[in-house]
């Protein structure tokens, strides 16, 4: 479940009929969260309801993605994890886009509020090379690292290295 693209969302967590990565590439089912246009966040209790009536259906979420190209204010992330434990779901935590406030102390802190993983663009609101960063609890370090290599990277990028030790 993640938020449409109308709503902020970005393209890789779209359906398939909109050739988003996770519904075109990964053949993912994709469904997204009720969105409050007035308050421009996602609606708790109205998400609830879908996971319950998609429940109903046969169709169980099995990971919430949070986090957006473009969202205005911190998302619900501790609601929604009463809603991930209830039935045995996830949450990834996309913070491209407000890396720099978080690591700031100026906006949610998305793994403490209950994001399983959180993942951040190097040089969007950081200033350095074009990369990538995954962080998470300690319990999931060694899915992650078997997740990430070799299947979807093969190696650190040497000219990134100065860049990246030089802050």
């Amino acid at each position: 479940m993640s938020i449409s693209i109308p709503s902020g969302g970005h393209i890789s967590y779209a359906k398939k009929k909109l050739w988003g990565t996770a519904g075109k590439v990964r053949g993912l089912k994709v469904h997204y969260f009720a969105f409050d246009e007035k308050e421009m966040n996602i609606d708790v209790d109205g998400t609830a309801k879908r996971v319950k009536k998609l429940a109903k259906e046969g169709k169980h979420i099995k990971l919430f993605i949070m986090g957006a190209s473009v969202f205005l204010f911190p998302e619900p992330v501790k609601e929604i994890r009463e809603i991930a434990d209830e039935i045995g779901a996830y949450i990834h935590f996309d913070g491209a886009h407000v890396a720099g406030l978080i690591a700031g102390g100026k906006f949610q802190d998305p793994l403490r509020e209950g994001a399983d993983v959180f993942t951040i663009s190097t040089h969007k609101t950081l200033p350095g090379p074009q990369g990538g960063t995954v962080l998470s609890h300690s319990k999931y370090a060694e899915e992650l690292k078997k997740a990430a290599f070799p299947s979807t990277m093969s190696n650190h990028h040497l000219h990134l290295v100065a860049g990246n030790s030089s802050r």
